[in-house]
């Protein structure tokens, strides 16, 4: 079995999986970023590629996402749907990025310190 698909068999078993606020993707072929450019047996790369599939497929549909960050980016936040934010471990807002900011809650108070801290 080729390392990707012995990773990913290990994943699969694992209920809660991290997944990096930004992602790398190369610009280059499926095949490259599998292989992260490393020299492979053709058929390895043929398993890894099938078994990276249901990754490809699943970023073609809709899916429910939870995004966990202490960073208040803009940018960022304005990408969801919905935006929750929790002190000490309870909910106190939740809305749409513009909802939140029309409160001026928390969130906009970060947002704004955030700026502030910027200049």
């Amino acid at each position: 079995m080729c390392f990707f698909c012995r990773c990913y068999n290990e994943a699969a078993r694992n209920p809660l999986s991290v997944i990096q606020q930004e992602a790398f993707i190369f610009n280059s072929s499926i095949e490259k970023n599998v292989t992260m450019f490393g020299d492979f047996v053709p058929g390895q790369v043929e398993a890894a590629i099938e078994g990276a599939g249901w990754t490809l497929s699943a970023a073609r549909t809709d899916t429910t996402k939870i995004v966990v960050t202490h960073d208040p980016n803009e940018a960022v936040l304005r990408r969801f749907d919905a935006v929750a934010v929790l002190i000490g471990g309870r909910l106190r807002e939740l809305g749409s990025f513009e909802e939140l900011l029309e409160a001026r809650g928390f969130l906009y108070s970060m947002l704004t310190l955030s700026a502030a801290a910027e200049d």
